[in-house]
């Protein structure tokens, strides 16, 4: 038996812990821990940074004053509008 996802409305067709499904459970636990400070929004696009270097990186400047060399930042992609009010932009790539 499945459920409604609470979060996208669509069917699921599993019963998990919560009713929201995957891609959404994901969602929500990013905007819980928003606050990290290697969480990176631009653009309704969201990034990490992590911890190997390469070459030709970004330089984020985050909004709050924050500057970081991002050679290892990895793309999880566009945040669904339906989250974009709870995981807004928190930073800008400076060229």
């Amino acid at each position: 038996m499945g459920f409604v996802c609470n979060e996208c409305q669509e069917p699921q067709n599993y019963t998990g812990p919560e009713p929201v499904c995957y891609g959404c459970a994901q969602w929500l636990a990013r905007i819980q821990r928003k606050q990290h400070p290697a969480f990176v929004v631009v653009a309704h696009r969201f990034y990490v940074i992590g911890s190997v270097g390469h070459e030709n990186g970004k330089v984020v400047h985050f909004h709050d004053g924050r500057i970081a060399n991002a050679t290892d930042l990895y793309d999880h992609g566009v945040i669904p509008e339906r989250f974009r009010e709870r995981l807004p932009d928190n930073a800008t790539f400076v060229s």
